[in-house]
């Protein structure tokens, strides 16, 4: 008597083969990764947005926390206000904004504006591997220190306003 694989076996209504198991596992696989991409890419074009409003918002007062900006526009600081926008859309991706200098402090010094990042585990209980010999391996390591930045002349002159 021969002996059948069970993935081999007729069943009654129908065979389940290694084929059929294996294209519904890698049609789920890339159903997800094509979602999370997706995602990603959505989260850092908002990013971007933030980023150049930011910037182009401290390029016009003439700096990240100038007295014209406070007085005329918000008491809130201008960093913070897009920290809040990026705690909104993308709090799970750790986004922190920065820019400097407070305000200008000649007319051709450039403003920098920079968002760091990192993004979040595609699957977040598999993110690390571990060998025989205990040590083990950060497979997102190399996704969590990401950064864009923008650098702008300003708009204003320096001056006492600022």
């Amino acid at each position: 008597m021969k002996k059948k694989s069970f993935l081999n076996e007729e069943h009654e209504g129908f065979a389940l083969e290694f084929e059929v198991i294996a294209t519904l596992f890698m049609m789920t696989v890339f159903v997800v990764v094509i979602l999370y991409t997706t995602r990603v890419m959505n989260v850092q074009r908002y990013m971007n947005t933030v980023l150049t409003s930011t910037a182009a918002t401290a390029s016009r007062w003439g700096g990240t926390n100038t007295n014209a900006y406070r007085r005329n526009v918000s008491s809130t600081p201008l960093l913070s206000t897009a920290q809040q926008q990026l705690n909104y859309i993308a709090g799970d991706y750790h986004a922190r904004i920065s820019g400097y200098p407070n305000k200008i402090s000649y007319d051709s010094q450039p403003i920098t504006v920079k968002i760091s990042y990192s993004l979040p585990s595609i699957f977040s209980t598999t993110g690390k591997a571990r060998s025989v010999d205990g040590s083990s391996y950060d497979m997102y390591n190399t996704v969590k220190n990401l950064s864009m930045s923008v650098q702008v002349n300003s708009v204003m002159s320096s001056g006492k306003l600022l």
